[in-house]
């Protein structure tokens, strides 16, 4: 879902995260909502950063196989 976030996060207030975490069934108190409207406003500038690394020819470090195992018989 795009929030329409900005450079920093811009779009990403407090009543935006309150929305979120009331549709996800998160309860965060009134004191900590502005800690994590920074916290995510912190990932989002993260990500974005990571967006704009030059990736090309990088094979990664690990990769996801969705497979189950073979049950092993004994």
């Amino acid at each position: 879902m795009d929030v329409g976030v900005g450079e920093g996060g811009d779009a990403i207030t407090e009543e935006v995260v309150a929305s979120f975490a009331r549709l996800a069934g998160f309860a965060v108190p009134p004191e900590r909502l502005s800690g994590v409207t920074e916290r995510l406003r912190d990932l989002y500038a993260l990500a974005a950063d990571l967006d704009g690394l030059d990736l090309e020819g990088v094979e990664p470090a690990s990769a996801y196989d969705p497979t189950w195992p073979e049950e092993a018989t004994t």
